[in-house]
């Protein structure tokens, strides 16, 4: 007949029964808990700096809002352009929170004028700011801005032909973010 296991182990010629066994594993397993709580801990309370990051995906999101085909929009050059709800930009956000600001101008290149007065919108002191940040010591309670500036054509009509023509026009867009990010 087959020797039928026991449920005690044999340690230097004395048995010892499995709970005594059983609590080193439940310190083992406290220890890998406690190892896995810890490196969670450390990764989730790292601060995260996501300003430059947002300013320049604003600014990215300007330049597919405004432009269309190689062109400024026609609705971009109307008196009651709002770019709030052609972008999808959510006012409250950028206006009342004070953690944004976005400057657009275009200029025609043959001219120099301003072809559409300025859009300025959210806390207009980070232009100062992003300012001081590239002449100075850096400070990380200062807005983190992004530039851009685009060569595009634009439609009018010409005042002698009175015929649609293209011009060619930069627009140049300031963004600036103050969103530190979280600890999660």
């Amino acid at each position: 007949m087959a020797k039928m296991s026991s449920r005690f182990i044999k340690i230097s010629g004395k048995r010892a029964d499995e709970k005594i066994l059983s609590f080193y594993m439940f310190i083992v397993w406290i220890i890998i808990a406690l190892a896995i709580v810890g490196g969670v801990y450390i990764f989730y309370s790292a601060r995260l700096d996501i300003r430059n990051i947002q300013s320049e995906s604003l600014a990215n999101n300007l330049i597919g809002c405004l432009t269309e085909d190689g062109f400024i929009k026609t609705k971009v050059l109307e008196e009651n352009f709002d770019v709030f709800s052609e972008c999808n930009l959510n006012k409250n956000i950028i206006e009342d929170k004070r953690e944004f600001f976005l400057k657009v101008s275009f200029k025609d290149v043959d001219s120099g004028q301003e072809i559409r007065e300025l859009i300025i919108a959210g806390e207009k002191d980070f232009e100062i700011q992003c300012g001081l940040r590239e002449n100075a010591e850096v400070r990380d309670e200062y807005a983190v801005c992004a530039s851009k500036e685009i060569y595009i054509l634009y439609k009018t009509i010409n005042p002698q032909s009175n015929k649609l023509e293209n011009k060619k026009a930069i627009i140049d867009i300031f963004t600036g973010s103050n969103v530190l990010g979280g600890v999660f």
